[in-house]
């Protein structure tokens, strides 16, 4: 008897007792909360289906990993905005230097023709000059 109570003492036995009928109590307050739906007794854990456990145990990762991937598709598609706005505008500058070339390519022609014209005349008056020579 002697014994068992110095096991008793050394282990903090009845203290721990009581913690364990303060929990058992805490999870019977919880599930009352928690309404579980009345009569039906919950399934234990080892008697659902595998989907399932698998399913409660990947959940907390799955949920952690959705919302890294959420945060960094924010954060492409806000990067995809600015590259498109970017390249709306380096469109409408390379449209407006387009448009400008085609002025000046325009201009070249003009005045080539110009060219043509003036190379034609000066060509029939040095015909003429050297014919009169």
């Amino acid at each position: 008897m002697k014994e068992f109570d110095s096991i008793q003492q050394a282990r903090n036995v009845v203290a721990r007792l009581n913690e364990l009928e303060t929990l058992v109590s805490e999870a019977e307050r919880k599930r009352k909360e928690a309404g579980d739906g009345g009569d039906e007794p919950p399934i234990p854990p080892h008697m659902l289906p595998p989907d399932e456990v698998l399913d409660a145990h990947l959940a907390p990762h799955l949920a952690q990993q959705q919302s890294q991937l959420n945060a960094k598709l924010q954060t492409t598609q806000a990067h995809n905005a600015k590259l498109f706005e970017d390249i709306k505008s380096q469109r409408a500058e390379i449209e407006s230097l387009a448009s400008l070339l085609e002025k000046v390519l325009e201009d070249v022609n003009n005045t080539n023709q110009m060219m043509d014209d003036v190379v034609d005349d000066v060509a029939r008056e040095t015909r003429t000059i050297e014919a009169e020579s």
